[in-house]
C-alpha cells in the first residue's frame, strides 16, 4: 500500500510525502483525527517510508522492509505495549521505550515507535515522554495517534509535527466501501456514509459491526427525544449507558453529528 491508495486527505498526504522526498521526516509526529479516520494506516505507511530500502519513491512496498512492516515483524517498527484500566501507555512502558530508542537499529536505517491512540495518557507517561523528544537520538523516529492532540501537553505539542486527519468526501466514501463491499446494497452504503459524516472506517465499521449498529441505533432514539418534550422517554433511551463509559462517548459522538444534521437541514 501506498500513500496514493490512502483515501482523501490530500493536505496531509502531500505533507507527509514532501518530508520524505526531501529525506526530512520529523522525529516526533502526531497524527490526529476521529477515529475511524486512518490514522493507524497512515502510521504504517510513514513507518515503512522510514525503513523502506528504496531511495526514491518510498515506500515502495516490495522489499523486505515493507513487507515486514505489512505483517508488523519489523524488529525496528515497534508498537510499545498498553496496560491498565484505560488501556494506554504508563510510565513504565515509556521509561523501557526510552532506554530502547538509544540502542541502534536491527536492520534498517531508522527505527520507529508507533504508539496509537494516546489520548488517555497519563501526565508521568507524557512527562517521560517528552524527556526524549527533548533530546531524540538519531534516526528514531517517534508516531504518536490521537483524536486530538490538545489532550497532550503543550510541551509535548510543540516538540512535534502535527498532522490532522478529516472525513472524506461522500462520494469518495462510497465509492471506496462500494468496491470492497460489493455484496452490501447501495442504500446501506450512502446511510452509513451519510450518519458518519464521510468518516470511512466508522462507516465500515457500521456495516459490519452489530455493535455500532445498536450504538447508533440508541443515539437515534436519544436525539429524537431531545427535541421533543418527552422526559420518561429520555430517561428510557439512555438507562443503558449509565455503567458503560465507553459506549457513552460512541453515542454522544453519533447524537453530535445526528444533531448536526438537523441543523443543517433545518
Amino acid at each position: 500500500m501506498s500513500f496514493s491508495s490512502f483515501i482523501g486527505n490530500e493536505a496531509a498526504k502531500s505533507q507527509i510525502e514532501n518530508f520524505i522526498s526531501k529525506d526530512k521526516i520529523p522525529h516526533a509526529i502526531i497524527l490526529e483525527g476521529a477515529r475511524g479516520l486512518g490514522k493507524r494506516t497512515l502510521a504504517k505507511l510513514i513507518s515503512k517510508a522510514c525503513v523502506c530500502e528504496k531511495t526514491w519513491e518510498k515506500p515502495c512496498g516490495k522489499c523486505i522492509h515493507c513487507k515486514k512492516v505489512d505483517r508488523e515483524v519489523h524488529p525496528d517498527v515497534i508498537y510499545p505495549e498498553k496496560s491498565g484500566a484505560l488501556h494506554t501507555y504508563n510510565i513504565e512502558t515509556i521509561r523501557e521505550m526510552r532506554e530502547d530508542a538509544y540502542i541502534i537499529a536491527n536492520e534498517a536505517q531508522n527505527k520507529v515507535y508507533v504508539l496509537t491512540e494516546v489520548d488517555n495518557m497519563g501526565i508521568p507517561a507524557q512527562n517521560a515522554l517528552l524527556k526524549i523528544l527533548e533530546e531524540p537520538p538519531a534516526n528514531v523516529i517517534f508516531i504518536l495517534t490521537c483524536i486530538s492532540s490538545m489532550n497532550l501537553l503543550q510541551t509535548i505539542r510543540s516538540r512535534m509535527q502535527i498532522i490532522s486527519l478529516v472525513p472524506v468526501h461522500f462520494e469518495e466514501a462510497k465509492l471506496y466501501i462500494r468496491k470492497k463491499y460489493k455484496e452490501l446494497p447501495d442504500a446501506k452504503i450512502d446511510e452509513a456514509v451519510k450518519i458518519s459524516y464521510g468518516n470511512i472506517g466508522l462507516a465500515i465499521e457500521m456495516l459490519t459491526s452489530e455493535g455500532l449498529k445498536e450504538t447508533v441505533r440508541i443515539a437515534n432514539d436519544i436525539a429524537s427525544v431531545i427535541v421533543s418534550p418527552r422526559p420518561f422517554e429520555l430517561l428510557k433511551a439512555t438507562s443503558g449507558l449509565i455503567s458503560d463509559r465507553k459506549k457513552f462517548k460512541e453515542v454522544l459522538n453519533f447524537i453530535i453529528i445526528f444533531l448536526r444534521e438537523a441543523l443543517i437541514l433545518s
